[in-house]
């Protein structure tokens, strides 16, 4: 991030930055951002919310002594409980690979390993920001220098281009239709077109605005399919009959 501005430097690493005695300190920025995606629920969910914590209910489950903990520790079990198996494995692993008719396999994740690094001092996983420490010691001179010293690199899918292109197919439109927010009735309609008419005079997106559009399609979707109990799969045909209103 070294050609970032200092506004967004400030955004990412001064939230709540002094705040380490809280346990899920080292995912408070991450959740925060998500946390945007509130500001545009429906004023019935916000009614049936009412204040409620996720936050609060995890607090619940955490483990023994987990004060105690270092906070690598603290944060390796919010990852792995949170989001390894319910999300990263299945949502963008397992579901994504077997669609395709391919297996995956983790070798990271053999129990074995998971035990053994579990048991590490902290050092030897993440010397200051040198993520991975003791296995780029161990691959040293077995892989190349380049890759072994390659700055971090995120994944993101293509949301934007992929859903308000042109060429987005007819469930997207249809998903993002004024009628749909109001069958729905999980998200307030005027408040996302905020969001898009933001994108369209920008050009581009912001990892926020990303996050929002995605949790729209992907909710509306889930509420089609399950709560009215449509079981079609969704594909140009099926849709071409439905009346889209004041799509994007």
């Amino acid at each position: 991030m070294k050609d970032a501005n200092p506004k967004m430097l400030r955004m990412f690493y001064g939230y709540k930055l002094e705040d380490i005695d809280n346990p899920f300190y080292s995912h408070l920025l991450r959740w925060n951002n998500s946390n945007h995606i509130k500001k545009h629920f429906s004023e019935n969910i916000k009614q049936v919310l009412n204040n409620y914590s996720a936050l609060d209910e995890l607090e619940k489950r955490l483990p023994e002594n987990f004060d105690s903990w270092d906070q690598l520790a603290k944060s390796e079990w919010l990852e792995t409980t949170v989001f390894m198996s319910g999300y990263l494995l299945s949502s963008q692993g397992d579901r994504m690979a077997m669609a395709n008719s391919v297996e995956g396999r983790y070798p990271f994740l053999d129990y074995r390993v998971i035990e053994f690094c579990s048991s590490l001092p902290a050092d030897y996983k993440l010397k200051g920001l040198n993520e991975k420490y003791l296995l780029k010691k161990l691959l040293k001179n077995r892989i190349p220098e380049k890759i072994l010293k390659r700055p971090k690199q995120a994944y993101r899918a293509p949301i934007k281009s992929v859903f308000l292109s042109k060429d987005s197919s007819e469930y997207v439109k249809y998903m993002l239709s004024d009628s749909y927010f109001r069958s729905a009735n999980v998200f307030n309609y005027d408040s996302f077109a905020g969001v898009i008419t933001k994108i369209e005079k920008a050009g581009v997106s912001s990892e926020i605005d990303n996050m929002v559009l995605s949790s729209v399609i992907s909710t509306h979707l889930l509420y089609y399919q399950f709560i009215e109990n449509h079981n079609e799969e969704f594909n140009t045909g099926n849709l071409r009959n439905l009346k889209i209103v004041n799509d994007f």
